[in-house]
């Protein structure tokens, strides 16, 4: 089977752009021999026909979704994802359809081949073992937990999308900003290891301990509150919760706030205190110190 991959040249990237009707356009910009990003604009008005995608072969897909809606059908699997959100999506060899988009969109996607990805696993379990180990078996199209947009991979792509427009494209300096983007998506993804041995009391504690904290991590209850609140004590709790979710029940809180806050600036209407404030920090430049160590720009350039 003709692989999707192996068009870039030797030194060079490779740019095409399809006109998918009036208002609608397809850019694919081929990195390197397995690393590609697509492009997807379409205008208000204007409408997506269904496209299928043949010949894809075993891969990590990152789309990234800025304007509108991102239907994804890959025959054993299905993924929806909205305005602000980024999906992590591995799919077997095959075929994926993108259902028909209606009114204006404007979507990314970055796809990145098993044999790429191999190239930069560094030891056992790594996030990136773990998902040229899963895609080694699967058949069909995994989703993983969508995350959100921020404002470090809004730089990075759109350092990326300037560099495309050059009339001569370095491979190697744009696959370096585009692995990046990769790495920096990954860094985000919450990683529970299937291979993790729990016991049943441990799930169930640590599911409840994850959704209580969802709902109140601008105003949390304390570890001792919470344990009771999981039937639970604050040893095994925290014990727990460190070895399902790779992070401390402060962290946990800590990453969902910034998380909230970076979208309430990415979608404006309020300011950088606002912001702090309502995902439950009290002192803004704390707040800003923190979102520049996870984000990599401080808060008020977003405003």
């Amino acid at each position: 089977m003709k692989s999707l991959f192996f068009k870039a040249g030797d030194r060079r990237c490779i740019v095409t752009e399809r006109e998918l009707g009036a208002g609608a356009r397809l850019r694919r910009l081929d990195v390197s021999n397995g690393l590609i990003l697509m492009e997807l604009q379409v205008e208000e008005g204007a409408g997506y026909p269904e496209t299928v995608f043949e010949n894809w072969d075993r891969m990590l897909l990152l789309p990234l979704v800025q304007q509108g809606r991102l239907n994804l059908d890959g025959g054993r699997g299905r993924v929806t994802l909205r305005k602000g959100e980024g999906g992590m999506v591995l799919t077997g060899p095959g075929r994926v359809r993108v259902a028909p988009v209606e009114g204006s969109a404007e979507i990314v996607l970055l796809l990145a081949a098993d044999f790429f990805l191999a190239r930069y696993r560094q030891e056992r379990d790594d996030p990136l073992d773990r998902i040229c180990r899963r895609l080694e078996k699967l058949k069909g199209m995994e989703a993983m937990p969508t995350q959100s947009l921020d404002a470090l991979g809004d730089y990075l792509l759109e350092r990326i999308r300037r560099a495309s427009r050059r009339a001569k494209l370095s491979r190697l300096a744009t696959e370096h900003r585009v692995v990046e983007l990769l790495l920096h998506r990954l860094d985000l993804q919450e990683w529970d290891d299937p291979d993790l041995s729990l016991s049943p009391e441990e799930l169930r504690v640590t599911d409840r301990a994850r959704e209580l904290l969802m709902r109140r991590f601008a105003d949390p209850p304390t570890i001792p509150e919470l344990a009771r609140s999981c039937g639970s004590n604050d040893f095994f709790l925290k014990r727990a919760f460190k070895r399902r979710f790779g992070m401390t029940i402060r962290e946990f809180i800590t990453q969902r706030r910034l998380e909230t806050a970076n979208r309430l600036l990415r979608e404006g209407g309020c300011s950088v205190g606002e912001a702090a404030r309502q995902v439950g920090f009290r002192h803004q430049g704390y707040f800003a110190r923190l979102f520049f160590r996870r984000y990599g720009i401080y808060p008020k350039n977003l405003q």
